[in-house]
């Protein structure tokens, strides 16, 4: 079943190889849940020795936030604007979660770390667009520029309060952690 996986795998990359032979970079977005359904593309990763880009959530709070909303309004990603949603945060386990969520990106560093790398956050990314896009496209080796957009908007608001009912409690549970900071 593995060998099978795996040698599908690899065909699909191959044929997208070959139908991209006047591209100069191609890329797809690979998520962490999706490298344990399918670990034959990190094994094809590292024997093609591909250029990964490792965009991270540095506010590991804001993620989480955007996995529960995502979760409740069934939506990650919207090209029109949304109605803010409220939810509730479980506290009892947060600071664990958020620290399990912490790990993962660690271990990712990790494991990327014998791999053509470079990484950006989601926020460095949204700050400074124009910087963040140059320095990605000079480590691709992209010559030409090309015109980057997206139409997306974004569907949380930047003050988590307004987002999380149960804010004070959330405050109570982080404070003196170091997720305290992610809360401004």
């Amino acid at each position: 079943h593995l060998f099978c996986r795996e040698k599908l795998v690899n065909q699909y990359f191959e044929k997208l190889l070959l139908e991209s032979e006047e591209v100069t970079a191609f890329g797809f977005k690979f998520m962490y849940s999706q490298d344990k359904l399918l670990p034959q593309v990190m094994k094809w990763a590292e024997r093609e020795d591909v250029k990964v880009i490792h965009l991270i959530r540095a506010n590991v709070l804001k993620k989480r936030i955007s996995r529960l909303v995502s979760r409740f309004r069934n939506l990650a990603h919207s090209t029109e604007r949304v109605e803010v949603c409220r939810i509730s945060m479980e506290t009892k386990r947060l600071k664990e979660k958020l620290d399990a969520m912490s790990k993962q990106i660690d271990d990712y560093r990790s494991r990327l770390s014998h791999l053509q790398k470079i990484e950006v956050t989601y926020e460095d990314l949204v700050a400074n667009e124009a910087h963040e896009l140059k320095r990605l496209l000079e480590f691709l080796e992209i010559q030409v520029v090309p015109e980057l957009s997206s139409n997306l908007v974004k569907v949380n608001p930047d003050n988590v309060s307004e987002v999380i009912e149960n804010y004070d409690e959330v405050v109570r549970a982080l404070t003196g952690t170091k997720y305290e900071q992610f809360l401004k």
